[in-house]
């Protein structure tokens, strides 16, 4: 659970009903900290917690689901991403749904990664801890995962993509060469860049920002799988990033 809890209790694949208050408490003091209490109360915005919702049997049948998805697709390697959708969310099917993703990401030094709006829809899996889905090998492992829960979704819902980085990203760079840590990695923070990409197509749009930041599109994993089940991405689409924001990106390569 990392940043979403104080690490009093570890969370792993398997206790995470039975810490089920504790998880909700923790839920609302991130809600609390982070500051989007007050802007769902501002905004009059529902907040639905995927993994309560899931462990009170309030999802959509899985046959329901199945039929759906595998109208559109083929069929998912993870047979039980079929039964992760929550009614609350299904019921908002006509709208459309953003994954919103901060830009994050290793330098190509450290190792081939980003987590952008693709990676983004890995935290609609309702499991809290969700090692598992990482895989044995976890680049592939992980990309499959992710793959099949955004076609899921994709199969309900029109999602639309969003790489942020208005006012911070996160960079991880050699080890000492980074100002601050977390419990499992360390990084540093690159501040007030006005950077914001969107698209509809999840795939082009996180194949592009890969590429702007200076990560080799063409090997990563998520996006190799992502076209085998949502079609070839625009590489043409690289063309339209501004040299100004690859400039941004290049010092730290």
């Amino acid at each position: 659970m990392y940043g979403r809890c104080d690490g009093s209790i570890k969370i792993n694949s398997e206790n995470g009903r039975e810490h089920w208050d504790y998880l909700k408490e923790q839920d609302a003091v991130y809600l609390k900290k982070t500051g989007l209490a007050e802007v769902l109360q501002k905004h009059d915005a529902q907040y639905i917690n995927i993994s309560e919702e899931y462990w009170s049997g309030r999802c959509v049948e899985t046959e329901k689901i199945k039929a759906l998805v595998e109208k559109k697709f083929s069929p998912l390697y993870h047979q039980e991403f079929y039964g992760f959708i929550p009614q609350r969310l299904f019921e908002k099917r006509h709208l459309p749904m953003i994954s919103l993703a901060k830009i994050k990401y290793n330098v190509p030094r450290v190792s081939n990664f980003s987590t952008l709006s693709m990676k983004n829809m890995f935290g609609l899996i309702p499991l809290p801890n969700r090692e598992k889905y990482h895989g044995a090998d976890f680049e592939k492992g992980l990309s499959r995962s992710i793959v099949n829960i955004l076609t899921v979704y994709a199969a309900i819902f029109k999602i639309i993509g969003i790489n942020e980085g208005l006012f911070q990203m996160s960079v991880t760079r050699e080890p000492g060469k980074n100002t601050r840590k977390m419990i499992w990695t360390e990084y540093d923070v690159i501040e007030n860049q006005g950077m914001i990409l969107g698209a509809e197509d999840l795939v082009t749009l996180d194949g592009v920002t890969n590429h702007m930041i200076g990560l080799d599109p063409e090997s990563r994993s998520i996006l190799k799988i992502g076209e085998e089940v949502f079609g070839r991405w625009e590489r043409k689409e690289k063309e339209r990033i501004p040299e100004a924001f690859k400039q941004v990106f290049a010092q730290f390569l």
